[in-house]
């Protein structure tokens, strides 16, 4: 027997309330929101119900963990792995999943204080893996980066990197 036909034996569906808000998140929210439903549906081992609300509703919705799965974003400030951790699982993170661990909390004030980079380092590779293991924050969505330009201006691909930060200094005339 696969893993997944036990696992199929032992819950037969969970129901997921996966929230959304049709103005914070642009247009596309709605779609992203029925999309993730589609393919969480199509393994027949969830159902979706989706429910949307308002920017302030939603935020107390979250925060009140009304929902099972939510659409929340986010974009870095600068390009350094702290702020892609602390925001989103130390305290009263901006994710407001009620996730708490004293062991991530210790972890993230030690790299956060580090002026060694090398320990620094190691610090943040033990936090990857607590939080792997612990599953706090599981991205579904990867939104993209997009600069346009005319003809004349030269290095555009030069210009984007993964972090969602436009660097405009590769770019020439």
């Amino acid at each position: 027997m696969s893993d997944i036909q036990s696992f199929r034996q032992s819950v037969e569906a969970f129901i997921a309330a996966r929230g959304w808000t049709p103005t914070r998140f642009g247009s596309g929210a709605k779609a992203e929101a029925q999309e993730l439903k589609r393919q969480l549906e199509a393994s027949g081992l969830f159902k979706v119900n989706l429910r949307s609300a308002e920017w302030p509703r939603y935020q107390q919705l979250v925060r009140s963990g009304a929902f099972d799965l939510y659409h929340a974003g986010w974009f870095p400030a600068f390009p350094d792995a702290d702020d892609y951790l602390s925001p989103l699982v130390q305290g009263e993170a901006i994710a407001h999943n009620g996730y708490k661990s004293p062991t991530v909390t210790r972890l993230l004030q030690r790299e956060s204080t580090s002026q060694n980079q090398i320990a620094r380092e190691a610090t943040l590779a033990e936090l990857q893996t607590v939080l792997a293991h612990d599953a706090a924050v599981i991205p579904t969505w990867q939104g993209r980066s997009t600069v346009v330009a005319g003809s004349q201006v030269q290095n555009v691909a030069d210009a984007l990197n993964p972090l969602y930060i436009v660097s405009y200094s590769p770019l020439k005339k």
